[in-house]
């Protein structure tokens, strides 16, 4: 009789075999030796678990109290386990480190390592109704930028708000034309670099364009998902200094701002609105200072009696404004006094002059815009080499002209008017009374 025959028919005091109270004792012995001391795993193997059906919730229900699992997750040979995932949806391999403790009992701690940055996920494995999962929370990165890929576009939406692990994201080519929810980046650039920060209140995401014009967007994510606009924070040709160049709603300024002065790059060369596009008030604690400076000025004369005499024909009127009428109403909007720019031109012409060779009278005209759709840059999806060239968006425009004066101006040639009528009355009235 061989030794499995004997130890099968060795039988106990109750009757029962010898070899499962040998079990039973050796069971006791590991429960013993885990409650008192910490023990290693370092396969799916001693958990009981296949490397194809090993998965994070198997493992957290599998691994005793005060121990720790170490061991290698590749995703070829563990085809099911849930590792942390690129933004293309590629689940990752790594080194996998799970702690159990015995003081905290069914809180088990997940740590996940691999070239990428280190991965954290927290398990509850209480009660079934209290069952708590954290995820995969990416806390640490190593310098490495990801690489947005086209399946790192379909498994976020094409969306870059989609994004939820903190991280660098490095974008560029055609892949910017595939996220529908990246700012406009701006003539001739190629390369978005993405930062992804968040904390317990809200998240930011900021992009910066490696183009010709260095550009920065920022937007805010709120902690409940709400997701913010882009907003556009700078735009400079060189660094900030005297020279610098700011660009807002589509327009350029460029120029010197201090803490209370705002001036322009060039003398006498640039303008606050244009014929156009006019600002409706302007705010001022003093008047307008304009240079008059006699070295300043050429064909200095009098002004000429027929002048002053056309403008005596000029009538000063009352009215509303349409742009008013239709704003508040025909009851609510204001009269205003002044002078009609056509009637200026008008009279002067019938005293045989040009009005428009004055100052008082200004005319101005703009051709037609065709609205233009803004169209991304294009790339050759083998080679990501530029087929054409980003299309900025122009907003249309009809065609218009507009009659302008300058007031003050005018208020001048009116003074001028009154005062060469007193000056007449003056000496009228010195002739009388010399007779």
């Amino acid at each position: 009789m061989d030794k499995l025959t004997i130890d099968a028919n060795f039988l106990d005091a109750q009757g029962k075999p010898m070899d499962l109270l040998l079990a039973r004792m050796d069971a006791d012995i590991k429960r013993l030796f885990i409650e008192g001391n910490i023990a290693t795993y370092n396969s799916f193997a001693q958990l009981g678990i296949m490397n194809n059906e090993a998965t994070v919730a198997l493992i957290a229900s599998r691994l005793p109290n005060n121990c720790i699992f170490m061991t290698e997750v590749t995703r070829g040979t563990h085809t099911n386990f849930d590792s942390p995932r690129l933004t293309n949806g590629a689940t990752l391999s790594g080194r996998l480190t799970v702690w159990a403790s015995v003081e905290a009992t069914n809180k088990v701690t997940f740590n996940f390592q691999n070239e990428y940055g280190l991965w954290v996920r927290h398990i509850n494995r209480s009660a079934a109704e209290r069952y708590i999962d954290s995820g995969w929370h990416r806390v640490m990165q190593y310098g490495l930028i990801e690489f947005m890929t086209a399946s790192s576009a379909t498994n976020n939406g094409n969306l870059l708000s989609n994004i939820k692990t903190p991280g660098r994201y490095y974008l560029s080519g055609v892949m910017m034309n595939t996220f529908t929810d990246t700012p406009t980046t701006g003539s001739g650039a190629s390369v978005l670099d993405i930062e992804y920060l968040h904390d317990l209140d809200d998240t930011i995401q900021t992009l910066r364009t490696n183009g010709i014009a260095q550009t920065g967007w920022r937007r805010h994510i709120s902690n409940n998902g709400t997701v913010g606009a882009w907003v556009q924070e700078f735009v400079g040709n060189s660094t900030i200094n005297s020279t610098a160049a700011f660009n807002f709603a589509g327009g350029t300024m460029a120029g010197t701002i201090s803490s209370q002065d705002i001036q322009p790059k060039t003398t006498n060369s640039y303008n606050l609105g244009t014929a156009a596009l006019t600002y409706a008030n302007i705010y001022s604690q003093n008047a307008v200072t304009v240079v008059s400076d006699r070295n300043l000025k050429d064909f200095h004369s009098e002004i000429p009696d027929e002048v002053l005499d056309a403008w005596a024909t000029v009538n000063y009127s009352q009215w509303k404004l349409k742009s008013a009428i239709v704003q508040k109403g025909e009851e609510a909007a204001r009269l205003h006094v002044g002078i009609v720019a056509q009637e200026i031109k008008e009279k002067f012409e019938a005293a045989g002059l040009d009005a428009t060779k004055y100052g008082i009278l200004i005319y101005d005209s703009w051709d037609a815009i065709e609205p233009i759709e803004y169209q991304p840059p294009v790339y050759d999806e083998e080679t990501d080499e530029l087929i054409s060239e980003e299309v900025e968006a122009v907003e249309g425009q009809e065609a218009g002209e507009i009659w302008m004066v300058r007031m003050e101006e005018c208020l001048a040639l009116e003074a001028a008017l009154l005062r060469r009528t007193n000056q007449r009355l003056l000496a009228r009235l010195d002739a009388l009374e010399s007779k």
